[in-house]
């Protein structure tokens, strides 16, 4: 038998409890990281629907995106193709232009030779009847 005397006793007991108490609050700090440990992994998941909510969300205006670059570009393309014909037809227009200003002038021109002609013709037979 093992036989233990009453100083021996009351320092194994005081050990005892010493380690008793420090193993109290090793339960209490395991309790209070288990504790922050939950509420890490439900922050986390939260975090986790976030992010996935919001990486849907950036799928989403990147798709819109390239729907609004692939517009833009067939608008610009369609802009580019109507100023082509704007153009050609200006030119058009101009050398109608131009060809009326020419028409026109022939036109004064031979009106101002009838005129011409006429005023002679009236100063021809003025002076003829004159002359008679």
């Amino acid at each position: 038998m093992f036989f233990v005397t009453k100083k021996k006793y009351k320092q194994i007991k005081q050990k005892n409890d010493k380690l008793s108490q420090q193993n109290d609050g090793l339960i209490q700090r395991n309790d209070e990281l288990s504790q922050q440990n939950d509420d890490f992994s439900q922050r986390n998941d939260y975090l986790s629907r976030r992010n996935d909510d919001l990486n849907r969300r950036n799928d989403d205006l990147n798709r819109r995106n390239d729907d609004l670059s692939r517009r833009n570009e067939q608008r610009v393309e369609d802009l580019r193709q109507r100023d082509e014909e704007i153009r050609l037809l200006n030119d058009k227009l101009r050398k109608r232009d131009e060809e009326l200003r020419r028409r026109n002038d022939e036109f004064r021109s031979l009106k101002q030779r009838i005129f011409d002609d006429l005023q002679f013709d009236d100063r021809s037979r003025y002076q003829n009847a004159a002359s008679q």
